[in-house]
């Protein structure tokens, strides 16, 4: 009988520590809610992910066989020897680049244009003028290759030249290949 008292006792301080209830849940990722059904929802959605570095966005684009090819020449100013890559480093690179703030895209600019359009398969050119939160110019020109599948476009391969040479300028690819 005196075990009865205890055993009341002993359950109104544990249930009180909350240590049988369940865990809060973990905050929700941030992803888009947009449909990609258009070609102009992955451009919408590139310039999403540098402005704000909602990065996990940038796997539902890619395709599984995406490819990044950089300018031989920022690899050569570089020494860097890797200057193309598939989709799994371009989000680890992503993520690098945009993991801080400051270096985050504030103003984009000219918008692209459709250099052909199959249906199921577009070729777009981005000759853009970036401006980072650090003051830093990113300008180039990029052209972006995406496919149809069921509806959806995804993005397959993202090539990038530079434009225009100089100490205070520097190519989106050059960027992504100092985070390599």
């Amino acid at each position: 009988m005196r075990l009865l008292p205890f055993l009341l006792l002993l359950s109104l301080v544990l249930g009180g520590c909350s240590l049988f209830a369940p865990r809060d849940s973990d905050a929700p990722t941030q992803v888009s809610n947009r449909s990609y059904t258009r070609y102009d929802d992955i451009m919408r959605e590139i310039e999403s992910i540098y402005s704000t570095g909602n990065t996990p966005s940038l796997s539902l684009i890619l395709a599984d066989d995406f490819f990044f090819d950089g300018d031989s020449l920022d690899s050569i100013a570089l020494q860097s020897p890797n200057r193309t890559w598939g989709s799994s480093l371009e989000n680890q690179i992503t993520i690098r680049m945009l993991s801080d703030t400051t270096k985050r895209i504030i103003r984009f600019g000219p918008t692209y244009t459709p250099l052909s359009d199959m249906g199921d398969s577009v070729l777009l050119r981005w000759e853009y003028d970036l401006e980072r939160r650090d003051s830093v110019h990113i300008e180039g020109t990029s052209d972006f290759a995406l496919r149809r599948v069921d509806g959806r476009y995804y993005l397959c391969r993202w090539t990038d030249r530079i434009r225009t040479t100089g100490p205070a300028i520097k190519s989106w690819g050059k960027w992504k290949m100092e985070n390599n």
